[in-house]
């Protein structure tokens, strides 16, 4: 086997056609990270043990130049946890790598699926969590930074997820009615109310983009989370846009007004509901109804199967607002394992631990 950077064709051949393929592991994320001003290497491993060489493994790796030299893998890299000579070969050779770089650690959420719930929380099958991808990576030296409970920091360990594909048909409305009759109740009246309220729908484009960024901007206040800048979604607008991967959509009332607006993200059969942002003042309108109406229409008539809500903080026996409106949908939950930092320098990594703990 042979550990090497790839080229941006031997990448996106693998990493569109990987099991686990996501957006983050794409060409696309490597222009933004590197328009954001960030270092970045495409990593692989190739089987060479016949005369077709075959990539095995790959990851978009991002540098970060800081005070304390790292790297990271986000959502990656693409491999077979469960295969440890396999992952073995990656991390050895990828801690060489690193090192010749000067990096003191790697920090990486893998994007393999440690188990599946219900919509109610709980696994539907224990016998098949991913106990020995999860294990595999703890014998190789790799950190755990816990069980978290909170979806929505940068790992997003909690992801919420609807199959699309028990309602591919001809996409006609008796299609779209029987997606709408496997929601919630009190989700299929708020459905209902939307249409009710004379909202608009548009599809914005980057020169609107100010328009979103001021929703989005709402909705950080109120919640208090601080949202990433304008060149970040101007990047994004940038390089996702192409072959309909990147959706920007705002609910309008009839005075036109904007009212709710979010961004999402097809890639590789998932559509992801990534960045959202509302008008408090016209909650009640159901805007973030009327989005969501939208583009469930748009991936039954683009026979796209899985629907991605992403994270959520995973409390499941008292009122959660974020996760009470995605279980509204009646979907499933996947639990990913996780983040895990990898030292490369282990003596600045001890330094650095201490420093973390004490600041």
């Amino acid at each position: 086997m042979q550990f090497l950077e790839l080229t941006d064709s031997e990448f996106e051949e693998f990493a569109q056609n990987h099991p686990r393929a996501n957006f983050n592991q794409t060409l696309s994320m490597k222009k933004v990270r590197e328009n954001l001003g960030l270092q970045t290497k495409l990593l692989g491993i190739k089987d060479d043990s016949d005369s077709d060489e075959k990539i095995v493994a790959a990851a978009l790796v991002v540098i970060i130049n800081s005070r304390i030299k790292s790297a990271g893998i986000y959502y990656g890299p693409l491999i077979d946890f469960a295969n440890k000579e396999l992952l073995d070969f990656w991390t050895q050779n990828l801690k060489k790598y690193l090192s010749n770089l000067g990096v003191v650690y790697c920090s990486m959420n893998p994007n393999f699926v440690y188990a599946v719930h219900d919509n109610d929380g709980s696994i539907i099958d224990s016998a098949h969590k991913a106990d020995k991808e999860f294990q595999n990576l703890i014998d190789l030296g790799y950190l755990h930074n816990g069980w978290t409970m909170i979806g929505t920091d940068a790992s997003n360990r909690w992801h919420y997820l609807k199959d699309l594909q028990l309602y591919f048909g001809s996409a006609t409305d008796a299609d779209y009615e029987e997606l709408i009759m496997s929601f919630r109740s009190t989700t299929r009246q708020r459905i209902r109310k939307y249409k009710k309220n004379n909202l608009t729908v548009k599809e914005l484009s980057g020169s609107d983009i100010d328009i979103f960024l001021k929703l989005l901007s709402d909705s950080a206040e109120k919640h208090g989370f601080t949202p990433r800048d304008k060149n970040y979604f101007e990047s994004l607008i940038k390089h996702f846009s192409h072959d309909g991967h990147l959706k920007l959509l705002c609910a309008f009332t009839e005075d036109n007004i904007p009212i709710s607006a979010s961004l999402f993200i097809i890639y590789a059969g998932v559509c992801v509901y990534f960045h959202s942002g509302n008008d408090v003042r016209y909650i009640k309108l159901l805007g973030s109804y009327a989005l969501q109406d939208y583009m469930f229409k748009y991936c039954l008539e683009n026979k796209i199967p899985v629907y991605n809500f992403l994270g959520f903080d995973a409390v499941f026996d008292k009122p959660n607002g974020v996760l009470d409106f995605k279980r509204g949908f009646k979907g499933y939950i996947e639990e990913l394992p996780g983040s895990f930092e990898l030292p490369i320098n282990s003596f600045k990594y001890k330094i650095y631990s201490i420093l973390k703990k004490r600041f």
